[in-house]
């Protein structure tokens, strides 16, 4: 398959910095991306809506997992940043302060192509090969299949574990608006090729999140998809700095660990108990033995 729009967007986006240095990290985002209207969700913390199209709503999420902090976007409130162009805005706010962009998905959509016979075609081709080369070994395929709204077989295949460092999802991109409630925007198929960053994954920088082109086409199988001739794309350099370095994890003890599930979780669980009436702590005491036996007998 030939692509004569070669031009990616970031359609998922995360962005970590370390816990201790991350006090201010909530009013420098939201003042970055205010152009975009961002408004907290009602009744869930750390989320924010940014646009709306139809039911969908684009959606920004803040909050502390161990010892990062993660600011993420997805594919529609990167849409309405980039409308609203605030987008650069947002990455200069981390530009000089430690981070790593721990996740992103370049999306490459081309419209007026019938998306159902190639990825039918593409999944037969990667059963009878063994799978795809995304990096150096060869990457599983799997599929998602049904009848679609317009009565042909059409869907999503996977390339690459949900987990890897690179994975590739191939989909009728009609069929998804369509589901969603979305205007019919004809034949379209979409490439998504999905990146964890980090230490362990690819060394993604803030570049790759402003224009994901490079990086998308660098990885792309040719065998898969590769730009018409004539049509010239931009080398993708690799970057050395992943971003900041974690210190090594330290093992915690159970104290540690029951005082941060009560610190999260316990609360909530109380008053979740009591409104239970008389007997809600019994029970909950008496639900979370069971639990704990179940795991032990495991």
């Amino acid at each position: 398959m030939e692509a004569s729009a070669v031009d990616a967007h970031a359609d998922y986006l995360n962005i970590t910095v370390p816990f201790g240095e991350s006090a201010d990290i909530t009013d420098v985002v939201l003042e970055a991306v205010a152009a975009a209207l961002p408004h907290p969700r009602p009744n869930i913390p750390n989320v924010w809506d940014i646009g709306t199209i139809g039911k969908q709503v684009g959606t920004m999420k803040l909050y502390r997992r161990g010892e990062v902090f993660i600011i993420s976007f997805s594919g529609l409130a990167l849409l309405f940043l980039r409308a609203n162009e605030c987008f650069g805005n947002l990455l200069w706010a981390f530009a000089n302060r430690p981070h790593r962009v721990s996740h992103l998905d370049a999306a490459l959509d081309l419209p007026g192509v019938e998306a159902s016979p190639i990825v039918l075609d593409l999944y037969r081709q990667g059963i009878a090969r063994g799978g795809y080369r995304l990096s150096q070994r060869l990457a599983p395929v799997d599929s998602h299949f049904g009848i679609g709204k317009h009565g042909t077989e059409t869907g999503t295949v996977y390339v690459g574990a949900k987990d890897a460092r690179i994975s590739l999802a191939v989909y009728d991109k009609r069929e998804e608006q369509v589901k969603k409630g979305r205007l019919d925007p004809g034949p379209m198929i979409r490439y998504e090729m999905r990146f964890r960053g980090g230490s362990d994954g690819v060394p993604l920088t803030l570049r790759d999140a402003a224009d994901p082109t490079a990086v998308f086409w660098h990885y792309m199988p040719p065998v898969i998809l590769r730009p018409a001739r004539g049509v010239s794309i931009p080398e993708w350099v690799k970057s050395d700095d992943v971003g900041y370095r974690l210190p090594p994890r330290v093992p915690r003890t159970p104290e540690e660990i029951l005082r941060r599930w009560v610190e999260n979780v316990g609360m909530d669980g109380l008053k979740l108990a009591d409104a239970v009436g008389p007997y809600g702590r019994g029970l909950m005491a008496s639900l979370m033995h069971l639990t704990t036996s179940g795991r032990r007998r495991e």
